[in-house]
């Protein structure tokens, strides 16, 4: 496979071994092709990355796209937007999200993250609001690695992605960089952090209370007189 970005239009090439290693070929017809193309564009289209599924037997497409202004693709229609619990699922915690239409296929996608409710402020988006959408570099977040004793021994790193929007009504905006690091070590970020330790801990200890009790509740039962 290999990355071409020295043209026009950035590409990828593709290169398949029709044959296996005991010389049975693989039958790859033409509407394989293009579904293989396809389900490469997809994933990165929902991660917010502007690229475009082509085909050789679409006359003029390519003609077509390179004329269109870029910032004419990927725009989108806010469908709705707000806080809920993580890919609608009730057993996971709540974060905010954002439901968005594309303007050329009608498709809906949903996309989660902590920044999004800043964005959503900032650009004074509504439902209908047509917006640009992108991934940007993601943040390092450091939260305090505590001991048993509620001291810091270290850091816990992870990584939160941060989503551009840009309202395509609004004009003279001007985004700052997101940050490439955050730490959440502030005197309440640590309380907090303790408490949650204290709540996982007490949870623990109940349930292995109750698996104890279980435990001799059968053993009693199994008891022959």
């Amino acid at each position: 496979m290999a990355y071409h970005k020295d043209t026009y239009s950035h590409h990828v090439h593709v290169l398949l071994r029709i044959p296996d290693n005991y010389g049975k070929r693989i039958n790859i017809r033409k509407q394989d092709l293009r579904e293989l193309r396809e389900k490469f564009a997809g994933p990165l289209q929902k991660m917010g990355y502007s690229v475009t599924c082509t085909h050789k037997y679409q006359f003029g497409l390519k003609s077509e796209l390179k004329r269109e202004h870029d910032r004419q693709r990927g725009l989108y229609e806010v469908v709705k937007f707000g806080r809920a619990s993580y890919r609608f699922n009730p057993k996971n915690g709540n974060q905010n999200y954002i439901t968005l239409r594309t303007l050329k296929n009608k498709k809906e996608v949903t996309y989660w993250g902590v920044n999004l409710e800043e964005e959503i402020e900032r650009e004074q988006i509504k439902h209908g609001s047509v917006i640009s959408f992108k991934k940007e570099e993601a943040t390092a977040v450091k939260v305090p690695k505590l001991d048993r004793q509620g001291k810091q021994v270290g850091w816990t790193e992870t990584h939160r992605n941060n989503w551009r929007i840009e309202n395509q009504g609004l004009m003279g905006i001007k985004t700052k960089p997101f940050p490439k690091e955050i730490k959440l070590d502030s005197p309440e970020q640590l309380m907090k952090h303790k408490r949650s330790m204290v709540v996982f801990k007490q949870s623990k200890a109940a349930m292995l209370a109750l698996k104890e009790q279980l435990k001799k509740g059968i053993k009693i039962g199994s008891i022959k007189f």
